[in-house]
């Protein structure tokens, strides 16, 4: 399947800009990073 751009940065767009999703990014990014290292 085949999705446009523009598309794909709304959705990315529209996902980021729920705190939440930052929070479990930033978690994400602590346990990779932060554990990993």
């Amino acid at each position: 399947m085949i999705v446009a751009a523009d598309t794909w940065a709304d959705f990315a767009g529209a996902v980021w800009a729920e705190p939440t999703t930052r929070w479990i990014v930033y978690v994400f990014l602590f346990a990779v990073f932060g554990i990993g290292v």
